[in-house]
């Protein structure tokens, strides 16, 4: 499966590429993001919603360095994406998230458990850093229903260091302990902490019957 959507952005005289977040409107294309700008040029850059990540698209995001992911993560095995939003500047991929359907479940109460929409691999080449191209991502995936799910919450899960740039984009930190399979089954990492967009319901201790993601 494979949807486009076009993102108009612009290069203002000084050089920025500032991407516009208010208004935008859906047409028979897909989703139109508008502003007007005093421009002396402006792009088509590309976002599509994908089951599969492509090689090509994969080696330019993800392999430019070894350290394109939080060193905190590397000792832990992540689960794999169902769906991946990809950002593509003249054909080439510049900025990618990934998501997927997952179940958490309270630790009081094993019957309390939710389904959740998972979201990571949030990575943006470094030449494209500081244009607002993640929040851009973000407000597709907030757009869209592609998993055929009933759940609108979003989680992830993040370094401490980056709590406050992902609650710039509306999440908010799970003050609870959240456990997840690894090899040797549950663990819990505490240098990584759980955040939540949208009413979650639950406010107790969680264990996630998968890899985190």
């Amino acid at each position: 499966m494979k949807r486009e959507f076009q993102v108009r952005f612009c290069e203002r005289l000084r050089g920025r590429f500032p991407w516009p977040t208010r208004p935008f409107f859906h047409t028979k294309h897909g989703i139109i993001f508008a502003r007007s700008l005093s421009v002396t040029r402006s792009y088509i850059v590309e976002i599509f919603i994908q089951s599969e990540i492509e090689k090509m698209d994969s080696n330019h995001l993800f392999h430019w360095n070894d350290n394109v992911f939080p060193a905190e993560g590397r000792e832990f095995t992540w689960a794999e994406p169902q769906r991946h939003i990809i950002v593509k500047d003249r054909g080439l991929a510049i900025g990618h998230i990934g998501f997927g359907v997952f179940k958490v479940v309270g630790d009081e109460d094993e019957d309390e458990n939710k389904e959740v929409i998972g979201v990571g691999g949030v990575v943006v080449r470094p030449e494209y850093h500081g244009q607002g191209i993640p929040g851009k991502m973000f407000e597709v995936l907030n757009a869209t229903d592609t998993l055929n799910s009933a759940s609108t919450v979003k989680t992830l899960f993040c370094p401490s260091r980056l709590t406050g740039y992902y609650k710039r984009h509306g999440y908010k930190e799970y003050c609870h302990s959240v456990k997840f399979i690894q090899n040797e089954g549950y663990t819990e990492a505490s240098e990584f902490r759980f955040m939540v967009r949208g009413n979650f319901g639950l406010s107790c201790g969680l264990s996630i019957p998968s890899y985190p993601w």
